[in-house]
């Protein structure tokens, strides 16, 4: 395997590809693209990485204006390549990102009330059909606990059965379990289609996956940047919005943290996770089914 860190790096991408998490790929793409612009050569050892080297690319990129959390962003991709090629026997350790953040600041919430939920449910999309279908896709990423576009994207028809959904999260490869409430089931009955094994027709699969991912990811949150304007909101509206909302007003409603952990497929125990066993399913079913009546 090579010494070279653009080229390890362009591996971990590819395997990336093959596991289809296509968003994380992505990033690393930005990530890789950014790096080696700043370092200025065709290629780099992975023995010149050094914790120099690291601070003055943080130095690039907060010169460019970039966010704190996008820098870091950045800092914590090429640390887990860097680990990688480590654990793969590429180089030995040294402690590079010491001197670097790689934290995440607080940011502006992207949840919004109820009320926008609802009307943007009750939209008039008529002869507007890609518009009405990125509206459904941000409802049913609502109605689905907050799933994730990937994942939506990547749905197949023989992962419901009797009207239970069961998937595995791409970020995090959890199985999870989704009871498809009825305003669910009316979005899926409207865009099913027999050509295709997929629950969705989101992905053109006559192209690149990767690319189609991209593609079908762009013109989903330009769409509905172009609804936030019609419905004169602040803010835009993203395909980030539905899971952050859903989450939100679970809280808000009294929902166990736990409960919503586990709802959302997240793995870790340090910021949301407070039980030791898996919880019932009724009760997650329960919580969704709460969430929901909350835009009626």
């Amino acid at each position: 395997m090579t010494a070279h860190f653009f080229q390890w790096m362009n591996y971990q991408i590819s395997e990336l590809d093959n596991a289809k998490r296509f968003k994380t790929a992505q990033a690393y793409r930005n990530c890789l693209r950014s790096f080696s612009s700043f370092c200025q050569k065709p290629k780099l050892k992975l023995k010149q990485l050094s914790p120099n080297l690291i601070v003055n690319y943080q130095h690039f990129l907060l010169e460019k204006k970039l966010c704190l959390n996008t820098v870091s962003f950045y800092m914590r991709i090429l640390r887990a390549v860097y680990n990688k090629a480590v654990k793969s026997g590429l180089v030995d350790y040294q402690n590079l990102f010491s001197n670097v953040y790689t934290g995440i600041a607080k940011t502006e919430k992207r949840a919004v009330h109820a009320n926008v939920i609802r009307d943007i449910k009750c939209l008039k999309l008529c002869n507007k059909r890609g518009l009405a279908f990125s509206r459904d896709l941000f409802l049913l990423s609502f109605y689905f606990r907050g799933m994730a576009f990937v994942d939506l994207a990547n749905l197949k028809k023989t992962d419901v059965q009797n009207d239970i959904l069961r998937y595995t999260r791409s970020k995090t490869k959890q199985g999870l379990r989704i009871k498809i409430e009825p305003c669910a089931k009316k979005i899926l009955d409207r865009y099913s289609c027999k050509k295709s094994d997929h629950l969705l027709p989101i992905l053109n699969f006559f192209e690149n996956p990767t690319r189609a991912y991209s593609s079908a990811l762009r013109l989903h949150n330009k769409r509905l940047c172009k609804l936030s304007e019609m419905m004169n909101l602040q803010y835009s509206l993203s395909s980030y919005v539905a899971r952050h909302s859903w989450a939100t007003l679970a809280k808000k409603s009294g929902v166990d943290l736990s409960v919503i952990s586990e709802s959302l497929g997240h793995n870790s125990i340090i910021t949301t996770q407070i039980y030791l066993d898996s919880l019932d399913y009724d009760r997650i079913d329960d919580a969704n089914s709460l969430v929901i009546s909350l835009i009626g």
